[in-house]
C-alpha cells in the first residue's frame, strides 16, 4: 500500500551578522510522496477516476515536471517507472506516475496482465483504451500546472511508451507544453496506435529511445522507429541509446533493464536525467 511520506530536508543556510553575533536562518523543503486521485473525460464522452502517484517538493524546486506511464499490467509504482519517478524527483523535478486504462474485462493496477490481443480488439472495437489514455494525460498535465509546473517530459515504459507516443501523435492541444518524449523499451509492431513506427512520425518533440541490448523486438525495430521519426521531417534527430544487459539475461528481464536501474548512477537513471537536463 502506497503511503504518504513527509521528510524535512535542509536546503539552504544563510548566516546573518547582527549585534555582534550571528543568526542562522534555514529554508526547509518538504519532500512529498503521495497518491493522487484524478478525473478525466475522454473525447468519446467517457469519464473516469484514476490513480496516480505524485513525488514533489514544497516549495517547487523546478518548473519542469515528468509524467510517467507504466508497462502492460503494471501500476504507477511498477518496474522502471518506480525507479525513474523517484530518481527524477530527487533531482528536483515534480513527477506524476499515472495509472493506465486497460481493455474491458480487466482491473486497472491489479497485476493481471491483459493479453496484447485485447488491446488490438479494443482498437478495432469499442476503442476505449487510447482515447481514455489521452484524457488521463491531459488531466495529469492540468494537475501539474495547478502545482506550478510549466513544462513536462513524457516518459513511457513498454506499453506506456506506445501510449506516450500515441498521445503526442494524436495532435491534442495540451494544457502545458510537453517538451520531450522518453520511450523505454519501445516496440514497433502491429497496428496503429500500438505500433510506434506508425505513430512516431507525427511526434514533433525531441525523443530519447532507450532499450536493452537483449530486448529483441526493441533491437530489431530500432531502425524503423528512427527512420519513421526522422523521415517525417517534423522533429529533430532521435537519440537512441542501447544499454548493455548482462549475458544470459532473458529478453523480458532485459526489457525491464534488470541490473541497469535502481540508483542515481545506474545507466537508466543517469541517461534519462542527463538527457532531460540537456533539453
Amino acid at each position: 500500500m502506497i503511503g504518504i511520506r513527509y521528510s524535512m530536508v535542509l536546503l539552504l543556510a544563510v548566516g546573518l551578522l547582527a549585534c555582534g553575533g550571528s543568526d542562522t536562518k534555514t529554508a526547509l523543503v518538504t519532500d512529498i510522496d503521495m497518491p493522487v486521485s484524478l478525473s478525466s473525460l475522454s473525447e468519446n464522452g467517457n469519464s473516469s477516476t484514476f490513480n496516480s502517484l505524485l513525488r514533489s517538493t514544497e516549495p517547487l524546486q523546478s518548473t519542469r515536471g515528468v509524467i510517467l506511464l507504466h508497462g502492460r499490467g503494471g501500476n504507477p509504482d511498477a518496474a522502471v517507472v518506480r525507479q525513474l519517478r523517484n530518481d527524477l524527483a530527487e533531482r528536483g523535478y515534480t513527477t506524476l506516475s499515472v495509472q493506465e486504462p486497460v481493455p474491458v474485462g480487466f482491473a486497472e493496477g491489479s497485476g493481471s496482465k491483459p493479453p496484447f490481443q485485447n488491446y488490438i480488439d479494443d482498437i478495432n472495437g469499442s476503442n476505449l483504451v487510447f482515447p481514455e489514455l489521452y484524457a488521463r494525460v491531459r488531466s495529469a498535465l492540468n494537475y501539474l500546472q495547478q502545482r506550478g509546473v510549466q513544462q513536462v517530459v513524457l516518459i513511457g515504459f513498454s506499453m506506456g511508451s506506445r501510449m506516450a507516443t500515441a498521445h503526442l501523435a494524436n495532435g491534442v492541444i495540451d494544457e502545458i507544453p510537453i517538451i520531450g518524449l522518453v520511450g523505454v523499451g519501445m516496440y514497433a509492431n502491429n497496428i496503429a496506435p500500438l505500433n510506434i513506427a506508425l505513430t512516431i512520425g507525427q511526434v514533433n518533440v525531441p525523443v530519447l529511445d532507450i532499450y536493452g541490448s537483449l530486448d529483441t523486438n526493441a533491437v530489431t525495430t530500432a531502425l524503423s522507429r528512427k527512420t519513421a521519426y526522422e523521415g517525417s521531417g517534423i522533429g529533430p534527430a532521435m537519440t537512441q541509446l542501447i544499454l548493455t544487459c548482462s549475458p544470459g539475461l532473458t529478453t523480458n528481464d532485459c526489457h525491464k533493464l534488470v541490473g541497469l536501474k535502481g540508483t542515481s548512477t545506474s545507466p537508466l537513471e543517469e541517461a534519462v536525467a542527463n538527457w532531460i537536463a540537456a533539453l
